[in-house]
């Protein structure tokens, strides 16, 4: 579910992009009712999706829908990261607005950022920031960009979206976001492909390819196999898909080579060269006798040496070698409990949730001095790494301490033998995080995230992971 540029007759249809788009219907309400919101409201509208899930490349497209309907709307995309400060960000959207970014106090970078919104507004158009990876910005920045759209007057408002993985709405809650907890936002997500709809996206990236004959490849046994395992998740449609394709050339391959016509055509071929090389070697010992010694007097044998502009020197020699390496991961393990007498701090969760490669966050172990009291024992990291890979987990909260979890825990009752939680980091600090259960298929892992209580939904919107984007972080 990807933005992609047009690719070659021989390129692979899973490792390119096209500039076609798939939509599904769920995608086109999506982008239809964003518009609608930015038409008439001011709320800030947060988008999320797990890693894989396809929002950088529904971001690009709401932008193409945007500029296509509206030519007088100001669409900028900011593409987050974590070194980008509040500094930062206000010369960024200057130099956006065609403004003139200096070195001056952030407040007066902010106040000419605010003159050029209502400049803008007030002549006809519509202000837009797109942000993707917005759960990567440091909160300053995130929260310098929530106050953008939420603060001030209404001709100084910039209107926002936030692109992002599902744990920004537990940093949005934190008592840093206080200001937002009393204003209106509204959630949309990206939804994984179905089974019928993983068949329609496998048949849409091979039309127009050499691959286009093979859609066959993608029916009844193998479609069922790659749902299962992808989840409908499109990052992992394509890693399924092009396993099979490389499969299939190389038996081609195979076949090719021991095909009857090829073999029939090698019993003339090498008869052939055979008798031309005898050939050759005849006609070379016949006018070439002196390098086959015919003249050479027993006395007096002539140097074996060869001639180059008037000079001698021997036949050069050339040696080749190679070497290998190999290393192996190191391997971990941890142990968590409760702590009674921590203090309770604001949930939040884990930045990075699949591994998108700069980001990702490896797991670490943890002193027992740190664990939390052994009345509350949870399932730990060293468990989780033997459990299926392709099966998933709800990720319900990250905290920086552990007596947050505990507390959570305690309030809502939940299942102690189905919760695990394991160590990270975020921004440079230790952070715990809570998991519930291990379900076999993306689907049992929906039905579970529905039959949570309203009040774990409400506080923490758990969201699903495959565990073998948690294991790649814990090698």
């Amino acid at each position: 579910m990807a933005i992609l540029k047009r690719q070659s007759q021989h390129s692979d249809p899973f490792s390119v992009s096209l500039r076609r788009y798939f939509y599904t219907p769920e995608l086109k309400q999506r982008l239809n009712l964003i518009i609608h919101l930015l038409q008439n409201s001011e709320q800030l509208l947060l988008v999320l999706a797990e890693a894989g899930l396809g929002k950088s490349a529904f971001l690009s497209q709401l932008k193409k829908s945007i500029l296509a309907q509206y030519s007088n709307w100001w669409v900028y995309t900011l593409h987050a990261h974590p070194a980008l400060s509040p500094e930062v960000l206000y010369s960024t959207l200057l130099t956006a607005f065609h403004g003139q970014p200096a070195n001056k106090p952030l407040s007066i970078l902010q106040q000419a950022v605010r003159n050029h919104i209502a400049s803008t507004r007030y002549s006809g158009q519509l202000p837009i920031l797109l942000v993707d990876d917005a759960h990567r910005l440091p909160l300053a920045t995130l929260g310098v960009i929530a106050d953008l759209c939420m603060q001030g007057g209404a001709q100084s408002k910039l209107r926002v979206i936030l692109f992002a993985q599902p744990q920004i709405t537990s940093l949005l809650a934190t008592p840093d976001f206080q200001s937002l907890q009393n204003s209106l936002i509204h959630t949309l997500d990206i939804p994984a492909l179905t089974q019928l709809q993983t068949r329609d996206y496998l048949q849409f990236r091979l039309e127009n390819t050499h691959y286009h004959s093979l859609q066959y490849l993608f029916k009844s046994d193998q479609l069922k196999k790659i749902y299962a395992e992808s989840g409908g998740v499109p990052a992992d449609i394509h890693a399924q898909a092009q396993v099979i394709l490389q499969y299939y050339s190389k038996q081609t391959q195979f076949s090719t080579l021991d095909s009857p016509t090829l073999r029939g055509w090698l019993l003339w071929i090498i008869p052939l060269l055979i008798l031309l090389c005898a050939l050759i070697l005849i006609l070379y010992q016949n006018h070439s006798p002196f390098l086959f010694g015919q003249q050479y007097s027993e006395a007096s044998p002539p140097p074996l040496t060869l001639k180059q502009g008037g000079g001698e020197r021997s036949p050069p020699l050339s040696l080749q070698g190679n070497a290998e390496t190999a290393s192996s991961p190191a391997d971990s393990s941890q142990k968590i409990k409760g702590d009674k007498t921590s203090p309770l701090l604001s949930p939040q969760v884990e930045a990075g949730a699949r591994p998108v490669p700069s980001s990702q966050i490896g797991l670490e172990t943890q002193p027992p001095t740190q664990l939390l009291s052994a009345d509350l024992e949870f399932k730990d990291a060293n468990w989780l790494r033997q459990q299926p890979p392709h099966h998933y987990t709800l990720q319900l909260l990250g905290a920086y301490q552990l007596s947050t979890l505990r507390q959570f825990v305690q309030r809502h009752t939940l299942p102690l033998q189905d919760l695990v939680v394991f160590k990270t980091s975020f921004q440079h600090k230790d952070w715990y995080i809570l998991i519930l259960g291990i379900y076999p298929s993306y689907a049992a892992a929906q039905n579970a995230q529905q039959q949570l209580s309203p009040s774990v939904r409400q506080h923490t919107q758990p969201w699903i992971r495959k565990l073998e984007n948690i294991h790649i972080t814990q090698q």
